[in-house]
C-alpha cells in the first residue's frame, strides 16, 4: 500500500514542478521495497532525522501513513540536538506534536551516550501497540527495565552474532523498527547509524554505515527486535544545493564546486565568519 502511494506522489511531484526545483533524492526503486517492508514488519516506527533543520528529513507523508493508514505507532528523534539550542529543540517537539497527534518526539544526541539510548527506549516502551485485538503498552510485552534491555542487547551484539541473530525474537512485542529516513552519505542516514544509534547496539555484521541496501536486524531481548533500514532520501522543492550537500542529503561526490558550498556556507553563518577570524577586507593588490 505505502509502496503504491510513494510511487504516485512522486509521479505528482514530477507533474506539479519542474525537474530543477527538485531535490536530489533515492531513485531505486529496490531502497524503497526496504523501507516497504520494514513499515509492514514493525509495530513502532523509530524516525531519526538532524535537530539542525529537520524539515529537510522530515517526511510528514510517510509520518501520516503510519499513525493514520497503518495505525501504528511512531516515535521521532531530533537527532543532534547537542548541536542547537535547547529552546529551539523544544519548539520542534512542539512543532511536530501539533501537527500529527500521537507522535512521539525525543531528542538524542551521540555526546549523551546511553543516555540517548535510554531516552529512547523509554519513549518506545511508552508506546502502544495491539495485540490479540488488545491496546496494549509495549513495555507489558517486553520483560525487563531499561538498563537490563540495552545490557542484554550489548550481550547479544558481541557474543556471537551471527548464532545469536538466528535464534529468533521471542515472544511479545514482534518488531521495535528503528527507520531511519534520511541520507545515504554524510549526515542524515550515516550518523543515525554511526551516532545517536551506536547507542543502541546494532545489527550484527553489518555493512558500512550510510551504504547498506537491505534492512537489517539486531534481537535487543526476548520480545524486542531492532530493524535497521537503509536511509532514504525524500523529495524536497527549492532546497538550494548547497542546503542539500552541507545537510547530507546529496552526494558529496558528485559535487561539482565544494568552493561554491564553503561561499555558501561562509555567507549564511552566524556570527559572520570574517568577525570571527577577525578578517580585514582587501583590494585587488592586497591591500587593506
Amino acid at each position: 500500500m505505502w509502496g503504491h502511494t510513494s510511487l504516485l506522489l512522486l509521479q505528482g511531484l514530477h507533474a506539479e514542478f519542474e525537474a530543477s526545483r527538485l531535490s536530489f533524492y533515492e531513485p531505486r526503486l529496490e531502497y524503497w521495497r526496504q523501507l516497504w517492508r520494514v513499515l509492514d514488519l514493525c509495530d513502532i516506527a523509530l524516525m531519526i532525522v538532524d535537530a539542525r533543520n529537520p524539515l529537510l528529513h522530515f517526511s510528514g507523508a510517510l509520518t501520516h501513513h503510519v499513525l493514520v493508514e497503518q495505525r501504528k505507532a511512531a516515535v521521532l528523534v531530533l537527532n543532534k540536538c547537542d548541536l542547537v539550542p535547547a529552546a529551539s529543540v523544544m519548539a520542534w517537539s512542539h512543532f511536530f506534536r501539533a501537527r500529527h497527534p500521537g507522535l512521539a518526539v525525543v531528542a538524542a544526541s551521540a555526546a549523551e551516550g546511553q543516555q540517548a539510548a535510554r531516552n529512547i527506549l523509554t519513549a518506545v516502551m511508552n508506546c502502544q501497540v495491539v495485540r490479540d485485538g488488545r491496546v496494549v503498552l509495549a513495555q507489558q510485552l517486553v520483560p525487563g527495565t531499561i538498563d537490563t534491555i540495552l545490557q542484554h542487547s550489548a550481550m547479544r551484539n558481541t557474543v556471537a552474532k551471527r548464532r545469536v541473530a538466528a535464534t529468533g525474537p521471542g515472544t511479545g512485542l514482534g518488531n521495535a523498527v528503528a527507520l531511519p529516513v534520511t541520507s545515504r552519505s554524510g549526515g542524515g542516514a550515516a550518523a543515525t547509524q554511526g551516532n545517536t544509534a551506536n547507542a543502541v547496539p546494532q545489527a550484527p555484521d553489518q555493512a558500512i554505515a550510510g551504504r547498506t541496501k537491505h534492512y537489517q536486524t539486531h534481537f535487543m531481548a526476548p520480545g524486542l527486535m531492532l530493524c535497521d533500514c537503509p536511509g532514504l532520501v525524500f523529495p524536497r522543492v527549492d532546497v538550494s544545493l548547497p542546503m542539500q550537500i552541507l545537510y547530507g542529503s546529496f552526494p558529496i561526490a558528485r559535487c561539482r564546486d565544494p568552493y561554491a558550498v564553503v561561499a555558501y556556507l561562509a555567507a549564511h553563518m552566524w556570527p559572520r565568519l570574517h568577525l570571527v577570524l577577525s578578517l580585514t577586507k582587501v583590494d585587488g593588490d592586497g591591500k587593506p
